[in-house]
C-alpha cells in the first residue's frame, strides 16, 4: 500500500518547546533557517526543499512529525477507509489542517499550509 498523493509531502516537524524565545533564537540565529512565520505560541522556518520546522509551546507531545500540502478532505477520507481516526479539519496560522495518532499515542500532522 503506498502513500495516498492526497496526504502531500511528508515534510514537517514539530519541535515542542518551554522557551519559545530562545529556540527561535537558537534555530535562527545559530543554526541561519529562514523564518517562515510567528505567533505568540509558534515559530515556524524554510529548511530547505520545501521542508519546515516548527517551534511551539502548546504542542502535545515532544515531536510531532506532518504532511504540509494536503488535500485534506481526500486525506481524512482515505485515512477513513484505512482504518484511521483523523480528527476534524481544523484552522491553524496558515491554513487547516488535522491530526492522526498513531498505535503508541505519537500525533502526525497534516496541513494544507
Amino acid at each position: 500500500m503506498s502513500v495516498s498523493a492526497a496526504f502531500g509531502k511528508f515534510s514537517v516537524l514539530v519541535i515542542r518547546t518551554d522557551d519559545l524565545p530562545a529556540m527561535t533564537e537558537f534555530y535562527r540565529d545559530t543554526l541561519g533557517l529562514e523564518p517562515k512565520a510567528s505567533g505568540e505560541t509558534f515559530s515556524a522556518f524554510h529548511t530547505g526543499a520545501g521542508g519546515e520546522l516548527v517551534l511551539w509551546n502548546d504542542a502535545v507531545k515532544p515531536f510531532v512529525p506532518g504532511f504540509a500540502g494536503a488535500d485534506l478532505e481526500a486525506a481524512r477520507a482515505d485515512l477513513l477507509k484505512r482504518g484511521g481516526e483523523p480528527t476534524p479539519i481544523d484552522e491553524h496560522p496558515g491554513g487547516k489542517h488535522f491530526y492522526l495518532t498513531d498505535p503508541d499515542g505519537n500525533t502526525i500532522a497534516f496541513s494544507n499550509g
